[in-house]
């Protein structure tokens, strides 16, 4: 009879369905004819940005082996390329005429950054040679460059540079980074290229960020900018409102049931400082409706200026002047132009405008953080 029992009582646990993943308490469960289970599965949290259209898009690695601890697996190599120390080398001090080598990598356009560590070298002494010394091009549109004249004692030093991917609307990009020797045969430009990644966090005030959180039920986000902070819990849509501690930004989420996972970390750096605004603005009418804007490259607190955008009017423009109204001119010399670094000597090529009109123009900078400059009209 007690064996009997014992076989009931053994078989109505084995039968108990397996795949629930909770903690069964009969006596503390079942009320009022309803079985409850308790929680105990943490959340799971993702950081994104809200993109051009409003729809939550998380940071996540887009670039495969970024940092080329894998030699060059994943990326379509040209030319003159080795790997050394988590650093692909592109080009040589050997590069013959005319020769650029290159690294690039499709990747889907869900992103809202690139960045990259970069060094690059010279033995270049004369202007208007190895122009560009190194570049970098996406859907073949050059985006970033550096000059060889503008190489300080045969190397930049190590920097890091950030592209603004929401300006492009394929659904796919391109990435090339390139460098080598332009224009004859002797004194090469090469250059050093690392961590190379799509995930760094790269806002100014009105970027709006959000938690995507998978869990079985509600649950609250904290973002905490040091560890000596206290934490803070984020709102549905917020902006990083100081930068990071060595910027990295610590987050994560906690359920009603108190399940907390794992501290996460991801790489955040905040810019509200906008760039210089450009200065000596001449316009020269080269005749054919084709002006030459020729001026000197603004400074930025951070790094280099990320784009132009330049207005035309067909009356004078002002700082009231609302440029919604006015045209937004693409220049032609580059289907997108990469500026240069601040300081330096820098034209706009703008044709296909009427030949019997007085044109006005201004022109602006934005930052790869997002800040825009002050206007800076011609005169």
């Amino acid at each position: 009879m007690t064996l009997m029992i014992m076989l009931v009582l053994l078989a109505w646990f084995v039968g108990f369905p397996s795949q629930v993943a909770a903690t069964f308490v009969p006596s503390e469960t079942i009320r009022n004819n309803t079985l409850s289970f308790d929680d105990w599965t943490s959340p799971k949290t993702r950081i994104a940005y809200q993109n051009s259209a409003g729809n939550p898009t998380p940071f996540q690695e887009l670039i495969v082996n970024g940092d080329f601890v894998d030699g060059t697996q994943g990326w379509d190599v040209r030319g003159e390329v080795e790997t050394k120390d988590n650093a692909v080398h592109i080009g040589s001090e050997h590069s013959i005429l005319a020769e650029h080598s290159s690294v690039a990598q499709l990747i889907p356009n869900t992103a809202k950054n690139l960045t990259f560590t970069y060094q690059v070298f010279t033995t270049e002494q004369h202007m208007g040679f190895d122009d560009p010394a190194f570049e970098v091009r996406m859907n073949n549109r050059q985006v970033f460059q550096i000059r060889a004249e503008d190489i300080q004692n045969g190397k930049t030093g190590v920097q890091t540079a950030h592209i603004d991917l929401t300006q492009f609307t394929e659904d796919y990009v391109l990435v090339t980074f390139s460098a080598g020797n332009t224009g004859d045969n002797e004194n090469p430009s090469w250059a050093e290229i690392s961590s190379v990644t799509t995930i760094p966090i790269v806002a100014h005030s009105s970027i709006q960020l959000t938690f995507l959180i998978d869990d079985l039920q509600q649950s609250a986000s904290f973002i905490q900018y040091s560890s000596s902070a206290q934490p803070i819990t984020a709102t549905p849509l917020f902006t990083l409102i100081q930068n990071p501690e060595n910027n990295i930004l610590a987050f994560w989420s906690e359920d009603l049931s108190k399940n907390k996972e794992e501290v996460l970390h991801i790489p955040a750096s905040l810019n509200n400082v906008p760039p210089q605004p450009i200065r000596f603005l001449s316009t020269v009418h080269a005749g054919d409706g084709e002006y030459v804007l020729e001026f000197t490259t603004p400074t930025d607190d951070s790094g280099n200026i990320s784009e132009y955008k330049l207005y035309a009017s067909l009356t004078p423009i002002t700082n009231e002047t609302d440029l919604s109204t006015l045209t937004h001119v693409e220049q032609t010399r580059e289907s997108f132009h990469s500026p240069l670094i601040p300081g330096t000597e820098d034209a706009l090529f703008i044709d296909n405008l009427d030949l019997n009109t007085q044109y006005y123009f201004a022109i602006m900078s934005t930052d790869e953080y997002g800040n825009h400059s002050d206007m800076q009209e011609e005169g």
